[in-house]
């Protein structure tokens, strides 16, 4: 079965799996908002450049799973007004409920990080997106709206929603390539961490050191901690009471992350979560069995099943098709053949940004 990629690109696809199920009101490791340090100045609202001369200072760069890095899109608003600044407040995974935690601990550095980029970045305005479903989050949100004169914009988060491509397209109906900048389409997409954290070393001289973190595990509640950047996974997990010994460890999501040893990788900065679990049963894959779920959850609208048939001919057509993929793991995680689809396109689409 031949289906190629123009017979839906309307991008209607995604998952909804509902809020996560859990409150992340408190950290088990490390302290979210210190002090303001003797002797360090406050300084007031700062130019573009000065902005990015402090994020350079502090060593902020890429703190999303998806979203750009701030200072690369921050690098390239000069001169130009955008259509819109966006904080995409939507968690990045299922089971994450990041936002709503720098929300609930520490709101005031996550708005003075977002008022800094109001004010360095000419622009018609200034959007907070959430999950439609997350109604603490919205309360919280929607009681500073008229402060910073911001407008909210909750949507069902059918995941992968948070991702640029995605989100762009759900905001504003615009086709964003899945490689490119938001400032592409004029848009300046940050997100919540990484506002936090401009917001914090702004406001206190504190430099990117550490960052929030999930922690995932079975039979446990989530936990959330601030980890420093550059300790082990093992020693963080320790601080976190989720020993690691003998589970295999996942980071950023288990739709969207990678097996890693805890005792030799590191927290980095755009680390969000860390999920435990026993080592799972190797899954036996079965031929496809045509019944078009991959095809219907696409969030852009591909055909993985035909990509993944067409992945070892590595035809031109079928790179230019992979060249869409947003590497959302959602077509595996519906394949009831157990087959591995996000892999082999992520493969394709590798090969073609070699040709």
């Amino acid at each position: 079965m031949r289906m190629p990629l123009t017979s839906r690109r309307s991008m209607e696809g995604g998952l909804y799996f509902g809020q996560a199920p859990w409150n992340p009101d408190r950290l088990t490791a490390g302290a979210m908002a210190r002090a303001q340090p003797s002797g360090a100045a406050v300084p007031g609202m700062l130019s573009l450049n000065n902005l990015l001369n402090q994020m350079s200072a502090g060593g902020l760069t890429a703190t999303s799973l998806w979203t750009p890095p701030l200072d690369r899109q921050l690098s390239r608003c000069a001169g130009r007004v955008m259509r819109a600044i966006v904080l995409n407040c939507i968690p990045e995974t299922p089971e994450s409920n990041l936002p709503l935690a720098l929300a609930t601990l520490d709101m005031p550095n996550l708005l003075a990080g977002l008022a800094l980029l109001k004010h360095a970045v000419p622009h018609r305005t200034t959007i907070i997106v959430s999950d439609r479903g997350d109604r603490q989050l919205y309360r919280q949100l929607k009681a500073v709206r008229r402060k910073q004169n911001v407008r909210l914009t909750p949507l069902v988060n059918r995941y992968p929603l948070t991702q640029p491509t995605v989100l762009l397209h759900s905001l504003f109906g615009c086709r964003l390539p899945v490689d490119a900048l938001p400032t592409e389409v004029g848009v300046l997409l940050a997100d919540p961490v990484a506002c936090w954290a401009l917001g914090r070393f702004v406001r206190f001289g504190l430099p990117v050191t550490h960052r929030p973190v999930q922690v995932f595990r079975l039979h446990a509640l989530p936990a959330l901690g601030l980890a420093e950047i550059g300790v082990p996974l093992a020693a963080f997990l320790s601080e976190c009471n989720a020993p690691c010994e003998g589970q295999q460890c996942i980071v950023n999501g288990m739709l969207t992350g990678r097996k890693v040893d805890p005792k030799v990788a590191g927290v980095t900065l755009d680390t969000q979560s860390i999920a435990l679990r026993p080592a799972p049963v190797e899954e036996i894959s079965y031929p496809c069995i045509r019944c078009g779920w991959c095809v219907d959850h696409c969030p852009t609208g591909l055909n993985p099943a035909w990509l993944f048939a067409q992945a070892p001919r590595n035809t031109a057509e079928s790179r230019a098709q992979a060249s869409h993929c947003v590497s959302c793991g959602l077509c595996s995680y519906v394949c009831p053949s157990r087959l591995p689809l996000t892999a082999a396109i992520v493969r394709l689409r590798a090969s073609g940004h070699e040709v």
